[in-house]
Order: structure tokens, then sequence, then C-alpha cells
């Protein structure tokens, strides 16, 4: 939002607990060419998948998206629980989450990314999906038209 007032206005009633963030991820390696496909995270055991069949950062455009928890909003400034991405970040878009227009229970994943996220979960000692326990570091969202700028 390039006019730091105007932020404040736009975020005056944003009150839903979870927000959908666009995000320019400007510290990620970019490739000079589409990559062949490749196993996931390079484990052996997954099928070969492209870059569109996955959550990797090295994208030829790397915009990233999130859906944090809303802990706290201070004028211009989101807290929030729950984004991958570094203090600087800009931020390109942010939206309240809407489950009754963005929950997706038709939704399918293919069986290698299931089988993945149930090793990450592993890993992490995580919740059972569906639980929708909050988790993670919070983060700040600054609204300003520093950290909104466009790459």
């Amino acid at each position: 939002i390039p006019d730091p007032d105007r932020s404040i206005a736009v975020l005056e009633r944003c009150d839903c607990g979870h927000h959908i963030v666009l995000y320019w991820l400007d510290r990620a390696r970019r490739p000079r060419a589409v990559p062949p496909p490749a196993p996931a995270e390079g484990q052996p055991a997954l099928p070969p998948v492209g870059l569109v069949a996955t959550r990797t950062p090295r994208r030829p455009n790397p915009i990233g998206l999130a859906c944090p928890a809303l802990l706290r909003r201070s004028g211009n400034l989101l807290v929030v629980s729950g984004i991958d991405a570094w203090d600087g970040t800009p931020i390109l878009d942010v939206k309240g989450y809407g489950p009754r227009d963005e929950g997706r229970p038709d939704a399918s994943v293919p069986p290698w990314l299931d089988a993945l996220w149930r090793r990450h979960d592993a890993e992490r000692g995580a919740p059972p999906p569906g639980s929708h326990a909050g988790g993670g570091d919070a983060a700040s969202l600054d609204m300003n038209a520093d950290s909104a700028a466009g790459p």
C-alpha cells in the first residue's frame, strides 16, 4: 500500500482470524532456466515432479503465499503466526481468509505429497492433519510503503 496513512484505514476492520498473504521471495535464488522434474526434496522414493507441483521458493516468479493467524494489529502492523518469510520481506497483498470462500473440502493431493506431509509431521511432532492447531513463531507484517513495495 503506497500511502502509510491509507494503509491504516485499509486495515481498520482487519478482523479475520487468518489472512491470505502474498509476498515476494526477494532473497530466494531464482533459476535461470526451468529445471527438469526431480523428486520432491531430493527424496529418491518420490516421483519426479516439476515446479508447479512443489512449494519451492526457487521459482521463475517467486511469489510466496501463506495463510497465517492474526495475533494482533497495531496501526499498519499485523503480528501473525504461521508464515515462512523473513522480517522485511515485501508484502504484495493481504486478504482476509474466509473459510466459506477459500476452504476446499473437495481438494485432493497426490499420494506422494500426502506421504511427504506425513513424514514432515512426524519429524516435527506435529498434530495430526485436520486438528487446526496453531504453531510457529510470530512474525510482523509491516504494511507501510517500504515493505509493501513490489519487486
